[in-house]
């Protein structure tokens, strides 16, 4: 199915529950935090490598006990560089890149305790584990900084020889892409209208190119350089590097990307929502 009527139906399902329900609650909800990313540009085991900032405005439905629909729009700065590696292969390569994601996310939330009762009086329990799966979508732009200073745009460029007649079985990967949004976290009612959270939410993506970067081996210097004089040096960026290598001519030369696995990311959230009733 198409991500696009996977959204609409999940939003279908919202209007039609909100409508037929008996009683509804729905709040605005609001998140800060942080934003991490997973891929060919972080080979480091610790999950909090290249911190950046992360938020979200959305709206949850309680439509049963102890179950809620959350939609939520969030924004990510995401960066990596291969600098931060422990890996020396990839110290060499020398790639790195900046991406300001934007998601749009919709997904069940199931409380273990039923806190909804503390709107009427009712405060059995005024905390509650959680989880949460769903549907979303995304959009990104990698980026980088050229060696003279300039921000370069990577997915135009075809840093991986897409768009050259050399590969025509290379195309212009989209920077639209379908994810799956999981996690959990504790959730705190402060009082029947406010609701306190701290959360831990996983991207699964259906890119392997958040960070540009994925396939095995490198396109010929010939191809990338008759396309733009300055893209061999996007491609591969170790000569950038006192005593650094050359451009990777021969296949004994160490992969530019492992298209084996696709990309990732990762928020932790604070996250504050009010009732709108």
């Amino acid at each position: 199915m198409h991500p696009r009527k996977i959204i609409t139906s999940a939003l279908l399902l919202l209007a039609t529950t909100y409508s037929n329900a008996q009683y509804t609650t729905v709040d605005f909800s609001s998140s800060l935090g942080t934003a991490n990313y997973f891929g060919d540009l972080n080979s480091k085991s610790s999950p909090y490598i290249q911190t950046s900032f992360s938020g979200s405005v959305g709206l949850v439905y309680y439509f049963a006990d102890k179950f809620n629909l959350r939609a939520d729009i969030g924004y990510s700065q995401l960066k990596g560089d291969d600098k931060k590696s422990n890996r020396d292969e990839l110290k060499a390569r020398n790639l790195n890149f900046r991406s300001n994601v934007i998601d749009f996310n919709v997904a069940v939330e199931y409380d273990l305790l039923d806190i909804s009762t503390i709107r009427y009086d009712q405060a059995d329990h005024v905390f509650t584990p959680y989880a949460f799966a769903g549907v979303g979508l995304l959009h990104f732009d990698p980026t980088t900084v050229d060696r003279y200073g300039n921000k370069v745009h990577l997915q135009a460029m075809g840093t991986e020889g897409q768009g050259l007649a050399d590969y025509p079985d290379r195309k212009p990967y989209s920077k639209t892409a379908l994810q799956i949004p999981f996690g959990g976290g504790v959730k705190f009612a402060l009082s029947k209208e406010v609701t306190l959270s701290v959360e831990f939410k996983y991207h699964l993506l259906f890119t392997d190119y958040l960070d540009d970067v994925s396939r095995e081996g490198y396109p010929t210097y010939n191809a990338l350089y008759q396309k733009d004089p300055a893209l061999p040096g996007l491609t591969y960026r170790g000569d950038e590097l006192p005593g650094g290598g050359i451009f990777p001519y021969t296949n004994a030369m160490p992969n530019r990307g492992n298209p084996k696995n696709n990309d990732a990311y990762y928020n932790t959230l604070v996250r504050l929502a009010v009732s709108l009733n």
